[in-house]
């Protein structure tokens, strides 16, 4: 890895959601751009939302990062909810370049949640109907979500393998989303991992979560500059 280039952070926004209204993503660009060769916050949404697909998804992901300079820069890798769910499971799979993971309620179980929270009879409906509609953040309104998005799930991981890469999980105690203690057994087994609970809910914006959020962002980067700590 070459250290005498500042890293490039890139965050990856939730479900139904875009780089223009996450919050989170927003506060760490701000404060981290600076100390990065660039942060950039794709839209993880090809096309229309009806057509999203976790695949769809993840190319996404990875076409940016096609696009990052080959300088041999790290990554800070860094992602909210759904979007922490997709970095966690590409960094399982293999990453580009040497890189270190910010996981922001992770979105684990999400497949088996979404089963329990709609129920067997309003799934075989999406499907029967072919979309079902949800809320979408940066539209600011409903769209229609098409079945194949539950199709695209189907066998992924309800928490993807860890890593050795640096990994930070920050969770709320109150999410009722996603789930604390699978977020934690995820730090747990990851080789250079920790985990911090809050006690607060999934969204994680609050002033303790956000200063928690940017200074173990802060830490990250450190990392990713300090050969000797790599792992």
């Amino acid at each position: 890895m070459n250290n005498s280039v500042k890293p490039h952070g890139v965050y990856c926004h939730g479900f139904a959601s875009s780089p223009r209204t996450t919050a989170k993503g927003q506060a760490l660009r701000e404060a981290l751009a600076p100390e990065c060769a660039s942060f950039e916050l794709p839209y993880l949404q090809r096309g229309e939302f009806v057509d999203l697909r976790m695949d769809g998804m993840a190319e996404a992901l990875h076409e940016h990062l096609a696009t990052l300079p080959d300088d041999g820069a790290p990554l800070l890798l860094c992602g909210s909810s759904l979007g922490a769910y997709l970095v966690a499971w590409q960094a399982s799979l293999g990453l580009p370049r040497p890189a270190a993971l910010l996981l922001i309620a992770p979105a684990f179980t999400f497949v088996s949640k979404w089963r329990q929270l709609l129920g067997e009879e309003a799934l075989a409906q999406w499907r029967q109907e072919g979309t079902r509609r949800f809320y979408h953040y940066g539209e600011k309104r409903e769209l229609p979500l098409g079945v194949g998005f539950i199709d695209s799930c189907e066998g992924l991981p309800d928490v993807p393998q860890a890593t050795g890469l640096p990994t930070v999980v920050i969770h709320g105690r109150h999410d009722e989303t996603a789930p604390w203690p699978q977020a934690l057994g995820y730090a747990g087994a990851a080789s250079h991992g920790e985990f911090h609970l809050l006690d607060d809910g999934h969204s994680l914006e609050g002033p303790e979560a956000m200063a928690l959020i940017l200074s173990r962002g802060r830490a990250l980067l450190r990392r990713l500059q300090s050969p000797a700590e790599q792992p």
